[in-house]
């Protein structure tokens, strides 16, 4: 079964908007210079998985690059409870769901 593009089977329309808890871990991650295989090793995920996020995510906002799209988030939207990873602690263990 092919899904409709821009569209989540679970979540509905994909529309512009800020990105989700799972995007901001991943973004956060990959700002601070994480290839994929590191970030998906950190959030107990597959590399395909992050791919798919960071994939998802710039498709949706209509970014190009990785490198465009970590210029255009909304840093200062990013959750509270995600404060150690925007710090940059890259020994904090992984962040819970």
């Amino acid at each position: 079964m092919s899904q409709r593009r821009g569209f989540h089977r679970k979540l509905g329309p994909r529309e512009p908007g800020p990105p989700r808890p799972r995007e901001w871990e991943v973004l956060l991650l990959l700002r601070q210079g994480l290839e994929d295989e590191a970030i998906a090793e950190r959030l107990g995920i597959t590399p395909s998985t992050v791919r798919g996020h960071i994939y998802r995510l710039r498709e949706r906002l209509g970014i190009a690059s990785r490198a465009e799209l970590l210029q255009r988030i909304p840093w200062e939207q990013c959750p509270s409870e995600l404060q150690i990873l925007k710090a940059g602690d890259r020994d904090h263990p992984k962040p819970g769901r």
